[in-house]
C-alpha cells in the first residue's frame, strides 16, 4: 500500500505536500498525524493511499420499478396516459432521492476526511433544502475551520463545492456552517450595522466598512434597507470589496 511521510511548518502544509507527492486528493488517503509540530518542531504526517478494492461499499436498496401492464387492463386512452405520467413521476422522484443520497454521502465523506486531517473532534450533519444542501460541523476547538471573520470556512465551502462539481452533476450550492458561526456572525453584523447607521445619521458622513464577502454585505444591506435616511452600496473588487453606508435626506 503506497504511502509517504512529509514534514512542514503546519499539519495543513504537510498534508498538502503529501498529496502532491502522491498526486491525489484528500478523499483518497488516510492521514496519520505523527507530530503536530511546535515553535521549534515541524509537523509530520503520514498519508496512506486507500485501496479501493478493500473498501466496503455502502449500497442503498431502492425500490424496483413497478411495471404496469396497461395492455391487459381495460383502461381508456386518457386513463392510460395518466397512469404513464404518474409512473414516470414516481420513477423520477426515486431517481432524484438516490442522487441526493449520493451527494449527501459525498459531502459527509469530504468533511469527515477534513476533520480527520485537522485532528479535531467534531460531528458532521447534512440537510437538503430548496437551495441545495446545508452542511454543519459542530464540536470543540474548531477555530481553525472558521478563521478570521469566517474566511477559512468560506474557503473550505468553495473547495467542497468545487469537489462536488467535479465528482457529480450537482450544480446547486452547499452551504457550510461551523459551530453555528453564520447565525452568530449574522447577529453581530446586524447589531454593528444599526450602530453605524446611527453614527452616519448623526454625522451625515459616509462610513466605509472593512472588506467582506457577498453574504455578509447582504446581511448589512438588508438590515439597513428599511431606514429612510440610510443608503448602502458596495465598492472595490473581490476579495477586497467593501460596503459603504451613506446618509440620504430622503431615500426613495
Amino acid at each position: 500500500m503506497k504511502s509517504v511521510i512529509t514534514t512542514a511548518k503546519t499539519i495543513d502544509k504537510a498534508i498538502e505536500e503529501g498529496l502532491k507527492q502522491l498526486n491525489t486528493s484528500l478523499e483518497n488517503v488516510n492521514v496519520n498525524i505523527l507530530s503536530e509540530g511546535g515553535l521549534l518542531k515541524k509537523a509530520k504526517v503520514e498519508l496512506v493511499l486507500i485501496d479501493k478494492t478493500e473498501e466496503k461499499e455502502v449500497i442503498k436498496e431502492t425500490k424496483k420499478e413497478e411495471v404496469i401492464d396497461l395492455e391487459n387492463e381495460n383502461f381508456t386512452e386518457e386513463e392510460s396516459e395518466e397512469l404513464k405520467k404518474l409512473a414516470s413521476e414516481v420513477n423520477l422522484k426515486e431517481k432524484k432521492d438516490v442522487e441526493n443520497e449520493n451527494i449527501k454521502n459525498k459531502i459527509l465523506e469530504f468533511l469527515n476526511g477534513l476533520i480527520y486531517a485537522y485532528n479535531v473532534y467534531a460531528e458532521v450533519s447534512v440537510e437538503k433544502n430548496s437551495k441545495g444542501f446545508v452542511a454543519k460541523i459542530n464540536g470543540e476547538n474548531l477555530g481553525a475551520l472558521i478563521g478570521k471573520h469566517g474566511e477559512a470556512m468560506e474557503a473550505l465551502q468553495l473547495i467542497l463545492n468545487t469537489y462536488l462539481y467535479n465528482k457529480t452533476d450537482f450544480r446547486k450550492k452547499v452551504f457550510l456552517d461551523v459551530e453555528n458561526y453564520r447565525e452568530k456572525r449574522s447577529e453581530t453584523l446586524k447589531e454593528m450595522a444599526l450602530k453605524l447607521a446611527e453614527k452616519v445619521k448623526s454625522s451625515k458622513k459616509s462610513y466605509k466598512l472593512e472588506p467582506m464577502n457577498s453574504y455578509e454585505r447582504r446581511i448589512i444591506h438588508e438590515a439597513l434597507s428599511k431606514d429612510e435616511n440610510i443608503s448602502t452600496h458596495s465598492e472595490g473588487e473581490e476579495p477586497n470589496r467593501f460596503l459603504v453606508i451613506e446618509y440620504v435626506e430622503n431615500k426613495l
